[in-house]
């Protein structure tokens, strides 16, 4: 990124820093968002939790 948009006359560094805040925003927003792993959750021994996801994805 920084090859392509520091030469840029008023992107600069600054831009830059302000992209990547952007884009770790929106992994943030995603992340609250997005079910964990049904079957990460088992292999934890997290079953009940695991089941409720599969139970939503499923229209249950």
């Amino acid at each position: 990124m920084s090859y392509y948009l520091i030469p840029i006359p008023g992107i600069a560094w600054r831009g830059v820093a302000l992209l990547i805040a952007v884009l770790s925003l929106f992994a943030f927003v995603i992340a609250k968002y997005v079910p964990e792993s049904p079957l990460w959750l088992e292999s934890k021994g997290r079953f009940e939790e695991a089941d409720k996801i599969i139970s939503e994805l499923n229209g249950r």
